[in-house]
């Protein structure tokens, strides 16, 4: 699709300081999971995307929900709701934190 590409950058925090001095932080930067986006995420104004968790039942904002971005920012997305009760309605989603889920690699963080 021709139009501007906006490139959101994952920020991520480590639980517990003393194994962080163990590993860099560009090592998170590599962690692909898969309860976890991606550290570089790539958008486009009218791209479809779909919600994965469940934000807010009330507001149609639920897994599946079919999303189409209207503009996005360092700290805030808007987005057009599609195929719900409340069709066409404008919501605007902030980062939001995604713990890490129980690995072996030793570390916990957690990625906005």
């Amino acid at each position: 699709m021709p139009s501007k590409e906006y490139v959101s950058y994952s920020i991520n925090y480590y639980k517990d300081l003393d194994t962080a001095a163990s590993f860099l932080v560009e090592f998170l930067y590599t962690v692909n999971l898969p309860a976890l986006p991606l550290y570089r995420l790539r958008l486009k104004v009218r791209y479809l995307v779909i919600l994965l968790r469940n934000l807010n039942l009330e507001g149609s904002l639920y897994n599946s929900t079919r999303l189409v971005i209207l503009s996005a920012s360092r700290k805030l997305l808007r987005y057009l709701i599609l195929r719900t009760r409340i069709h066409g309605a404008v919501v605007q989603l902030p980062r939001i934190p995604l713990p890490s889920p129980d690995i072996e690699r030793g570390v916990e963080f957690t990625r906005y």
